[in-house]
């Protein structure tokens, strides 16, 4: 039974749909024989992993690149090159692998390929994970028959612009593009 002017907390979980959607107006209503008539409940306007209104039960965000733009710094054959590759997500997410692919025909400068933050670094000191079994080392792991680079940042946070470079050498003849 419930009793008279006591706050009643009920959870339970839910699959959240794999598409956008706004949150949905959610109402309440009771009844034993006398009803309570049904009343649209308040929702929490609060921002969660960096979505404005988050909170609001239902409100799906699909997370996605606001900004992905790679650029290089030289197209000469069989040269060292600088790849800079700049992200903004429109979600904050912790622990997140990036995979750099089409990157075919290059060849890492480095072993590990070591990944340096351009931009914010003292803001994002320690955000890229060592390379794995390269302690201190800032960097990834590089698949080179397929052209991937894969590496992990400790937290991204939305329309938070990271931009992240390392060194490739460019093949010595034109790429299978």
């Amino acid at each position: 039974s419930l009793l008279k002017d006591t706050e009643y907390r009920l959870t339970f979980g839910v699959t959240n749909p794999s598409q956008y959607q706004e949150s949905p107006d959610v109402s309440i209503q009771a009844s034993n024989g006398v009803v309570v008539p049904v009343a649209l409940m308040n929702r929490d306007p609060a921002s969660l992993v960096g979505v404005e209104f988050g909170s609001s039960p239902l409100r799906i965000e699909v997370p996605t690149f606001v900004t992905r733009a790679v650029s290089q710094s030289t197209p000469l054959s069989s040269a060292s090159n600088q790849i800079l590759v700049e992200l903004i997500l429109n979600v904050d997410m912790d622990v997140v692998t990036v995979t750099v692919s089409g990157l075919l025909d290059a060849k890492p400068c480095e072993i590990p390929v070591e990944i340096t933050m351009v931009q914010d670094a003292s803001a994002l000191q320690k955000s890229v994970d060592d390379a794995p079994g390269y302690p201190g080392t800032p960097g990834g792991l590089w698949a080179e028959a397929d052209g991937v680079l894969e590496f992990v940042i400790t937290r991204l946070v939305s329309s938070s612009g990271y931009l992240f470079s390392f060194n490739v050498r460019n093949p010595p003849a034109a790429t299978r593009a």
